[in-house]
């Protein structure tokens, strides 16, 4: 179980992002992070990761998991292909897998400039999918996608995902639902 207890941080002394913020995730848990921009949301995310530490409070229950992530840039590493950002820690059958059932076998050995942005994004998911993780942390994750592909790659994570602890911070409440995740307002 992750917890948070009592956080909270700031970018800027005598300005917090998050006061006092509690909440539990409890194994194989979904939650999601919603609220208006600038209220924390990836900043949770990032406490979570353990790329910031909170100014007073505690993060428990993170300690040696394994961790995947989709950023809200995709941070696709550019002198490599799809294939190769999605099997940069995952077995390379099972990302070629999960890419192709994102709709991504014609492009597996293109590099991420020939991409149109809905591909890169779908390629970001595939990375943090094909990667064994306990706990997914998904930041806006299906931002840029049409109506009929958002559907289809939310079911897709929503499977993948089983088994898993996930962290999702998004605007959009059906997202949200899609994935049966807890509703956490920030």
């Amino acid at each position: 179980m992750i917890h948070f207890d009592k956080v909270s941080f700031g970018y800027t002394r005598g300005r917090d992002v998050l006061r006092d913020f509690s909440m539990s995730i409890p194994p194989q848990g979904r939650a999601c992070l919603f609220g208006k921009s600038g209220c924390g949301k990836s900043t949770v995310l990032r406490l979570a990761m353990g790329l910031e530490k909170p100014r007073s409070g505690r993060i428990t229950g993170t300690e040696g998991l394994a961790i995947s992530a989709v950023f809200q840039e995709d941070r696709l590493l550019p002198w490599k292909t799809v294939l190769e950002n999605a099997a940069l820690f995952a077995q390379r059958d099972r990302a070629e897998d999960i890419l192709t059932q994102l709709g991504l076998a014609e492009v597996l050995h293109s590099l991420p400039a020939e991409l149109s942005g809905g591909m890169k994004r779908r390629a970001a998911l595939g990375r943090a999918l094909s990667h064994p993780s306990d706990l997914l942390i998904l930041d806006e994750p299906f931002t840029g996608l049409d109506e009929e592909t958002r559907e289809r790659v939310i079911a897709l994570v929503d499977r993948e995902a089983q088994g898993r602890m996930v962290l999702l911070a998004t605007h959009d409440l059906e997202e949200a639902q899609a994935l049966g995740a807890e509703i956490v307002q920030l």
